[in-house]
């Protein structure tokens, strides 16, 4: 969670830089916030709609993202997650963090659709598809997630030529709960683009791989009553490999204040900077999020990416994500 003359002039030559790669890469961070599996399992699990547990979190959600280069994104969602311990609706936390601190191993599926448009490449539909677990012993965590996805971009002043692109990400990470509200995390995820032309008129380009290692830390705090805190911590590295290597720092902060169990308002911030100049630049992120009943949770979260190095390929975008799900 990175020119434009038809051919045979040379062909699209930044297609792996800022246009395609960085937004759907990044996609995948966006659809990693939402909990899914199927319809067949939510309705075995009805049975947990008549009890105080729930074993399914099941939901959807709508994104859209627009950068300064006239490209756009339009992302929807669903799906779910399966815990194989039940999890207890009601507790003295607050409802959106029931998962953090009951410890449940548990499976996830996604499946989402990315509308892309651009002015270089006709509208393309990319369809995801996302696979997670997560295993739970004692106080250890530990977790694999994976996402990929292919399609074909024609392009638009030539629709005969065209870059098939293929993307592949893998994450691995494993935590410790030091304490009941405090679990630090090391992750590593690598993405991988790889791009087939359709023409040798057309430019050929590099494949990309991306490895980014993470420490985290996330604390939970109690203030009042009902009142809680939450506090994110990220730092790491970001490797590119193409023609080249590069490397970025990266680290990023968020705050979540609970003023009651049921609603939630947090702001994050983070920055990547580095060699990989196309990268760089920060965001900032407001999110509001409310449990309209302990077992239906929903949420509308805004952020803008600003980028450090415009002449160098970076654009900025903003993003808005709406995501709703229940528990069952």
């Amino acid at each position: 969670m990175d020119s434009t003359d038809p051919p045979p002039n040379g062909g699209y030559t930044s297609i792996g830089k800022k246009t395609l790669i960085k937004k759907f890469l990044t996609s995948a961070n966006i659809m990693k916030k939402i909990f899914a599996l199927t319809t067949l399992l939510a309705l075995s699990n009805l049975s947990n709609a008549q009890s105080n547990t729930y074993t399914f979190d099941a939901g959807g959600l709508i994104s859209s993202n627009t950068d300064t280069d006239s490209s756009s994104q339009s992302i929807r969602g669903i799906g779910g997650t399966y815990y194989f311990q039940p999890l207890n609706v009601e507790g003295d936390e607050p409802y959106a963090e029931r998962h953090f601190v009951q410890k449940s191993s548990n499976a996830t599926i996604l499946y989402g659709t990315d509308q892309y448009a651009t002015s270089t490449f006709n509208t393309v539909d990319i369809n995801q598809l996302r696979i997670a677990g997560e295993l739970h012993i004692n106080n250890i965590v530990g977790g694999v997630d994976n996402s990929s996805w292919k399609a074909t971009f024609p392009i638009k002043s030539s629709p005969q030529y065209s870059y098939e692109i293929k993307s592949d990400a893998n994450e691995y990470y494993l935590g410790y709960y030091f304490a009941k509200y405090n679990l630090i995390t090391f992750s590593q995820r690598t993405s991988t683009a790889s791009y087939t032309r359709s023409s040798n008129l057309l430019t050929n380009l590099t494949d990309l791989n991306i490895t980014k290692n993470l420490l985290k830390s996330k604390n939970l705090f109690k203030l009042g009553q009902d009142q809680f805190a939450v506090l994110n911590l990220r730092y790491g590295s970001v490797q590119y490999k193409n023609s080249s290597d590069q490397s970025n720092s990266y680290y990023s902060i968020s705050g979540r204040y609970y003023p009651s169990k049921k609603l939630y308002l947090e702001a994050a911030y983070s920055a990547e900077q580095g060699d990989k100049k196309v990268y760089a630049g920060n965001t900032m992120g407001l999110e509001f999020g409310l449990a309209i009943t302990p077992r239906l949770m929903a949420s509308l979260s805004s952020s803008q990416f600003t980028a450090s190095d415009v002449a160098s390929g970076g654009t900025n975008n903003i993003t808005n994500t709406f995501l709703v799900s229940y528990r069952f």
